[in-house]
């Protein structure tokens, strides 16, 4: 096993997102004061997939292995100083339109009890749906689900990023602004980065969690593939934002989801779509998807965010958006986390903290813990995470797409040519 990495070691991390703040933290409480964090933006960064006003805190999964890490991550949820402002547990409505969706809600529910936890409410009804969230006007029409009324709701993401780096300060750290472009690599050892403004940043060990822009510091031979997903938000006056307060998440699993308002008055709805790339070649190699900061969003997505109104919220269903976005996340093969040495570097000099697939951000208190686990001992304790979380580039050729929604394809935003 290699030797433990000495208390005054400098790490740099790269990326203030959801996976870099948690390792900066992680490792800080550990006892490690010389930690740097260098994102291209002021936290929160304009492209983190965090930087929103809500994300869904979920434990139930349809495998064991993430209900148990977000069973690890809710306990900080609800307990560490620096995330339990921001958790609200109101629950959510898992329900489906379709018999695929409806089969991942029953498999969600065949998992928790599996695992000892009570079963999900069923919904077969409109009038279920209303016992559980009375605030839904609409018909419902060919919904059906389940109701989880605690271990469960949304955080406020922004929030999280801004009290974590806030933290990550406190306790002696660094955060910089500077956009990575490359590593610097001594006789194969990893020295720190390079930045596009021409400064250098050295360090004992390097991490690299830089979420969807990951791939333009290295190649990752096509496990990353940035791809970005469409919200809206419609604002409420403080009456009728009044009438959600406590709301259950409403997630329906092939057509979208939303949440109750947050303190602006403005509620979120995100359409369920297997998401968009934005390839900078005509080969469409995985690592040429680049994200790219777009306050607009296909006319499609207005249509499917303006369904779902329909069916729960008709009222809504024609007010005006006064927010609508694209958000980057970067999928693996498997859409599993990359939480790796790179395998081609010496002395574990590169740690990779990435691949967050769409689901990340609800492990931001915990994902932290493995990160920094990897850095200071050179190896996961847990050989579940790390053979799930390790550098697999054979995994490319069996790509999944297991998202629901939308077209039912992956569509690039170069083929889009009708936006709002």
């Amino acid at each position: 096993m290699p030797s433990k990495l000495p208390i005054n070691s400098k790490i740099l991390i790269v990326g203030g997102g959801t996976f870099g703040l948690s390792t900066a933290l992680w490792l800080l409480r550990s006892g490690y004061r010389n930690v740097v964090v260098i994102d291209a933006f002021e936290i929160p960064s304009d492209i983190s997939a965090a930087n929103d006003v809500n994300k869904i805190i979920q434990t139930s999964y349809a495998d064991a292995f993430h209900y148990n890490l977000a069973l690890g991550a809710l306990e900080l949820w609800k307990n560490d100083h620096v995330f339990k402002p921001n958790f609200h547990e109101v629950g959510i409505v898992y329900a489906s339109t379709s018999l695929e969706a409806s089969e991942e809600v029953k498999e969600i529910d065949r998992q928790r009890i599996s695992l000892g936890k009570s079963p999900l409410v069923p919904l077969t009804s409109k009038n279920e749906f209303l016992k559980v969230a009375p605030q839904l006007t609409g018909e419902l029409s060919g919904w059906s689900g389940g109701f989880q009324q605690d271990e469960c709701g949304w955080a406020h993401a922004r929030n999280c990023l801004i009290q974590c780096a806030d933290e990550v300060r406190n306790l002696g750290g660094e955060i910089l602004v500077g956009k990575a472009n490359g590593l610097v690599i001594e006789d194969g050892v990893v020295k720190g980065c390079t930045t596009e403004e021409g400064t250098v940043y050295l360090a004992e060990k390097t991490v690299v969690a830089s979420g969807a822009s990951s791939i333009g510091i290295l190649d990752f031979e096509d496990q990353m593939l940035a791809k970005c997903w469409t919200f809206a938000h419609i604002k409420l006056s403080s009456e009728e934002a009044q009438k959600f307060k406590n709301m259950p998440v409403i997630l329906n699993m092939d057509q979208g989801f939303f949440f109750e308002p947050d303190t602006n008055n403005e509620i979120k709805i995100c359409n369920e779509t297997p998401g968009f790339t934005n390839y900078v070649d005509s080969k469409k190699n995985p690592q040429s998807s680049v994200p790219i900061s777009r306050d607009s969003i296909p006319k499609e997505c207005e249509d499917a965010i303006r369904k779902i109104f329909s069916q729960t919220l008709p009222e809504f269903a024609d007010r005006e958006f006064v927010k609508k976005k694209i958000c980057w996340c970067t999928d693996t093969p498997d859409r599993s986390f990359l939480i790796s040495e790179h395998p081609d570097y010496k002395n574990g000099s590169l740690v990779l903290a990435t691949g967050d697939s769409g689901h990340g951000f609800k492990f931001m208190p915990i994902v932290g813990k493995y990160v920094s686990e990897l850095v200071i001992n050179g190896c996961l304790s847990d050989e579940d995470k790390s053979q799930k979380w390790k550098w697999r580039p054979e995994t490319t050729k069996n790509r999944i797409q297991d998202r629901l929604g939308g077209t039912g394809t992956v569509q690039d935003l170069k083929d889009i040519s009708d936006w709002i």
